[in-house]
């Protein structure tokens, strides 16, 4: 029998292993995971788990150690991190995309016992004392040809209360965040992402977020690792991405924007839509989706749900919205809406002046509370983080996200962007969020955004071919008349004009990396 068909009566308590122990021996012939290596069914991925777990214990790793994983998604991935999650380690993740001196802060923030990663990167210890310092170091190679043991299930601890994970959030200033998830917390995600993604007993995923991946492994479901790292994001090959979608026969996808937006332009211009019509799901997170960006999904995938889900790194999700609704909300005047908040999230709008909470329909900042939210974090100014980030109202504690918002009587969610990029100009309020999506307007303008700089508005472009602001002398660059002309049709304020490739952030690629752009 199917392991999904009893998520109603199992899910209620338990932990991610747990589930997955289960779904092993419901599936044991199912596919599990395909990588761009090779397959592995949830009766061998199993096999694989406890004999790791086993060879953690011979090198030395305990229940409580912290260690660092430096392995891309991939089937050992999962092997090493759930043979973690059985012994009762903690899996240490710093974005791929990290530079090297925020990499070796974030080392010494964690002080790791042991470190995993792919044969180049165990070779890090060579250059990074950091990693070098780390007792026990091993490759994912070095671990995949370890003499196995006879097969047995090892007595897996009671993790409820034990982090599972630490996630350094590496933002462009200041000391890397360490987001704290234990396994209860991880589990009430699962079951908050499940309501929200509704998997059925058939679905065969291509989830490009790993967490999704995860609550796959819980219940059951096959899952195919589209071989693409958001670190190189232009190196996606969708005609891959395609034949992947054929062979498998994957019905449902699981992606940033960037990622389902070059899938769904390029095979409308190289007619390839009868390649995703066997797709009935399409779920997007992790930046703002607007209505032109759901009509080309739309366009693309006839016979797909589309689905986005709005959330942060601190709570997933918050809220969500179908295409056909975003759609239907193409007036960006009150905010974009990100649908109507989740059973799972209590949300409420702050002041932005004394964080007192708002009646229905005022703007202020969004707060969520849950049982799936991180309250805590992990290093040395975890106490100014906490204190940064949370505040209780009514005895509850909520998560400051720093998004600005508006929660109507209907308990729909509209955003205005980021608090700290709102800008007051001239008894004017200016929501920059907004602006980007008018700038879109103008003809071949690609991307743009505005920003306050000293005590001028500065208008930033990137049009069809223009080069990197690095490439140009700013701020002595500056556009033609004409896109000055469209400004004013557009009935935004004047302002300084400057044209290059806009940085996008390097977790998904989708949205205006805003510090960068300042410094630049």
């Amino acid at each position: 029998m199917s392991y999904t068909i009893q998520i109603a009566s199992t899910l209620s308590k338990g932990n991610i292993m747990e589930h997955f122990h289960v779904a092993a021996k419901l599936n044991s012939q199912r596919m599990a995971i395909a990588d761009k290596k090779s397959v592995i069914t949830f009766g061998d991925l199993n096999k694989r788990i406890q004999s790791t777990h086993a060879y953690f214990i011979d090198r030395g790793l305990k229940s409580g150690d912290r260690v660092l994983v430096f392995v891309p998604m991939s089937i050992e991935l999962y092997v090493s991190v759930l043979a973690l999650f059985q012994m009762g380690c903690t899996a240490v993740f710093i974005d791929e995309w990290a530079k090297l001196d925020r990499l070796k802060l974030s080392c010494q923030i964690a002080d790791c016992k042991g470190f995993i990663g792919i044969p180049l990167a165990a070779h890090l210890g060579w250059f990074i004392k950091e990693i070098r310092q780390i007792p026990i170091r091993m490759s994912t190679k070095e671990i995949q040809n370890a003499p196995s043991k006879p097969f047995q299930e090892l007595s897996t601890i009671d993790p409820n209360n034990h982090t599972a994970l630490i996630t350094f959030t590496t933002g462009s200033t200041g000391t890397p965040k360490a987001v704290v998830r234990t396994h209860e917390i991880l589990h009430q995600q699962f079951l908050a992402l499940q309501d929200t993604l509704q998997t059925r007993d058939d679905t065969v995923d291509m989830p490009v977020l790993p967490i999704v991946l995860m609550i796959n492994l819980g219940l059951g479901i096959s899952s195919v690792i589209v071989k693409w790292s958001s670190k190189k994001p232009h190196s996606l090959k969708v005609s891959s991405v395609l034949k992947s979608i054929q062979k498998y026969r994957i019905n449902r996808v699981i992606a940033s924007p960037y990622f389902i937006e070059k899938l769904s332009i390029e095979a409308l211009t190289q007619n390839k839509t009868n390649q995703l019509s066997g797709l009935r799901e399409i779920y997007s997170g992790g930046a703002p989706v607007f209505p032109q960006s759901a009509k080309n999904w739309r366009t693309a995938c006839p016979n797909a749900l589309i689905k986005i889900v709005f959330g942060s790194t601190e709570a997933e999700p918050i809220s969500s919205i179908s295409g056909q609704d975003l759609i239907a909300s193409h007036e960006l005047n009150k905010g974009l809406c990100v649908g109507s908040i989740e059973p799972s999230a209590d949300v409420k709008i702050l002041s932005l002046v004394d964080q007192k909470p708002l009646e229905s329909g005022q703007l202020g900042e969004i707060a969520v509370s849950g049982l799936h939210v991180v309250s805590d974090y992990f290093g040395p100014l975890r106490e100014s983080q906490i204190k940064e980030s949370k505040i209780w109202l009514d005895g509850k504690m909520y998560h400051r996200t720093g998004d600005a918002g508006i929660l109507d009587n209907e308990n729909k969610l509209y955003l205005f962007g980021r608090c700290q990029q709102i800008i007051e100009w001239n008894d004017t309020v200016l929501y920059p969020f907004i602006v980007e999506q008018q700038l879109k307007q103008i003809p071949d303008v690609i991307a743009g955004t505005l920003l306050k700089i000293g005590s001028e508005l500065v208008y930033f472009l990137e049009v069809n071919r223009c080069k990197s602001f690095q490439q140009l002398a700013y701020p002595h660059i500056k556009c033609f008349s004409p896109l000055e002309d469209d400004l004013n049709s557009l009935g935004l304020p004047s302002g300084k004009i400057v044209v290059g490739k806009l940085p996008r952030d390097p977790r998904h690629f989708s949205k205006i990396d805003y510090a960068v752009l300042r410094k630049m």
